[in-house]
């Protein structure tokens, strides 16, 4: 807020009289500091800049002894929180009530040292990024589900593998070849991925979906297409061209298990009776699908059929160890061909559902007769499983340690209510609708649940975690901040919260784990042994009662931090 502003104010309360707690401070080092109830703006040069009260920042003379600064920093009370390579030293104020009393003083002791407070900036945000691929015009789809959004978070880690079963890709395409070398054909037992002729084009639309080269100035953008660099790469397993062999789905499935592979994309199953879901006829499949589950932690998703009709799901969209997806239109209703036999299958076993109509893909060359720009359009619920896919692909390129239960949680938990259906016809399923299942995918809500944004719980906040969060990197309680944990919150391996002097940490029932192989470094609790119990500043506190659990190795659980050598930790059971 420029100058103005802060003018208008101090013309109104020299005239008027002031109708809210204000006082200006001169500082003397020339600073201004306009004070109004509990914000402070630094108006020396004429602007107003909003002062952050839980820092200050000090560059010290070079003819400053050490002894003198850590003198100033002891009989202050503060604690160094960042020493920059500039000699700035950034230190944390445990009581931001008395930052101007704290101002005054270092600056009678600083001598010729620079003081400074902290002061945020501004984030010039834009609209969500474009690409220039000439066909994402055409892709509605993908804003409508806020892909665009999550692609300012991710656009997919190369390193990231998905498994696609069906009839091959066109790698010779220039938006999605070369051939990676990473699938396998599981009828001919050799390498050669390609589809066979131009009518088996599914597996086409399936793997341009997923992840078509973004940005590249060439054809569609895929969800996890990259942004004119590496994507996310697609395991092509060839298990049919007419139809899905199951002996080649069970092979295709246990051959990407023993690469690495955990995200599987099913575009096939078949129809069963009404109410109805049966693998009987299919044990070898179906052992294999509870073998990647529950053995592999494998992430699969699989088309709910294109029958629009109630309860007939397909198999197997309708296993719980497999996540059902349904097809929705651009209205964010189910898929519905009013008049012809065509639909979204629907009903109990619906676990989410994603756009499936008019999606654009690239063409298998020797279509018959071509199209005029080497490009198609279909729809389905195989086109809304990729889209789901393509999704999960982003989700586990931001937090790769998402088991298959967080991402369907995630996705079912993120999805939008769209189509005015009854989301509570099950009371053992709040949020649940016959219809679309959970909603419709949302993918940038869906990427942003899979990496807490938050780094810090600020000074002075007072929050409660009541919903499952997933950390990639480490929180850090600030001094005088208070969490409270009543869910399931989950840290990458490595990463820990970090409580400070003065914060504290309460875990009412909640549970602390990972979903990494590893393990986390559990809770960093901060102080100093030689300073008493009280005031609370002086310690940090953990909490930990109502059956609240810390799912670590017990020598994680509170690290001694060797700056301040002491930590305080009250259990309650």
């Amino acid at each position: 807020m420029k100058k103005y502003f802060a003018l208008l104010f101090l013309f109104y309360f020299y005239y008027f009289g002031p109708i809210m707690a204000q006082t200006t401070h001169y500082l003397s080092d020339g600073k201004v500091i306009f004070e109004q109830n509990d914000q402070l703006l630094d108006i020396t040069n004429g602007d107003s800049l909003r002062i952050l009260k839980d820092v200050i920042l000090i560059k010290y003379s070079e003819n400053l002894a050490d002894s003198v600064i850590s003198n100033i920093e002891n009989s202050n009370q503060i604690l160094r929180k960042h020493t920059f390579q500039t000699g700035w030293i950034s230190y944390y104020i445990p009581d931001t009530a008395r930052i101007i009393n704290l101002a005054t003083t270092l600056l009678t002791q600083i001598g010729s040292s620079t003081f400074s407070f902290n002061y945020p900036l501004e984030y010039f945000s834009s609209s969500p990024i474009v690409p220039d691929d000439p066909e994402y015009q055409n892709q509605w789809y993908l804003s409508d589900i806020q892909v665009p959004e999550a692609w300012e978070i991710t656009t997919g880690d190369p390193n990231i593998k998905v498994s696609v079963l069906d009839k091959g890709t066109d790698w010779n395409n220039p938006d999605i070849g070369p051939d990676n070398g990473l699938g396998w054909d599981f009828i001919n037992n050799n390498g050669n991925t390609f589809p066979s002729s131009w009518e088996n084009w599914h597996g086409n639309m399936i793997t341009s979906v997923i992840a078509a080269k973004t940005n590249n100035s060439i054809g569609t953008s895929g969800i996890a297409g990259g942004w004119n660099s590496p994507q996310v790469k697609i395991a092509m397993c060839k298990v049919g061209d007419l139809i899905p062999n199951s002996e080649a789905c069970a092979a295709a499935i246990e051959w990407s298990l023993q690469r690495g592979i955990r995200l599987f994309n099913f575009s096939f199953g078949w129809s069963q009776d009404p109410g109805v879901c049966s693998c009987l006829t299919n044990q070898l499949l179906s052992d294999e699908i509870d073998l990647a589950y529950d053995i592999y932690g494998a992430t699969m998703f699989a088309s709910a059929g294109n029958f629009d009709v109630y309860n007939i799901m397909s198999w197997p969209a309708c296993d719980s160890k497999v996540i059902g997806v349904g097809a929705t239109d651009k209205s964010g209703y189910r898929w519905d061909e009013w008049g012809c036999p065509a639909g979204s299958t629907w009903g109990v076993y619906t676990d989410i559902s994603a756009p499936g109509l008019e999606i654009i893909y690239p063409i298998v060359p020797g279509q018959y007769p071509p199209p005029p720009d080497d490009y198609a359009e279909t729809g389905g619920t195989s086109c809304a499983t990729a889209v789901a896919v393509g999704v999960a692909a982003l989700m586990v390129s931001v937090n790769p340690c998402l088991s298959n239960v967080d991402i369907q949680e995630i996705l079912e938990n993120t999805a939008d209510k769209t189509g005015n259906y009854n989301y509570n016809w099950d009371p053992t399923r709040p949020g649940h609708s016959q219809e679309l299942g959970y909603g419709k995918i949302n993918a940038y809500q869906a990427v942003l649940r899979a990496s807490e944004s938050r780094t810090e719980v600020a000074s002075n906040e007072n929050i409660t975690f009541d919903t499952p969060k997933w950390f990639t990197h480490n929180l850090t309680l600030q001094p005088n901040s208070v969490l409270t944990i009543t869910s399931t919150v989950k840290f990458n391996q490595g990463c820990k919260i970090i409580v400070m002097p003065g914060a504290q940490l309460i875990v009412n029932g909640g549970t602390l784990t990972t979903s990494c192989p590893g393990f986390w470094d559990g809770i960093e609790v901060q102080g100093n042994r030689n300073l008493a119990q009280q005031p609370i500043s002086n310690q940090g506190y953990v909490h930990i009662y109502n059956n609240g659990n810390r799912i670590c190795q017990p020598w994680y659980l509170f690290r001694e931090r060797r700056t301040y050598h002491c930590y305080r930790c009250i259990l309650y059971q």
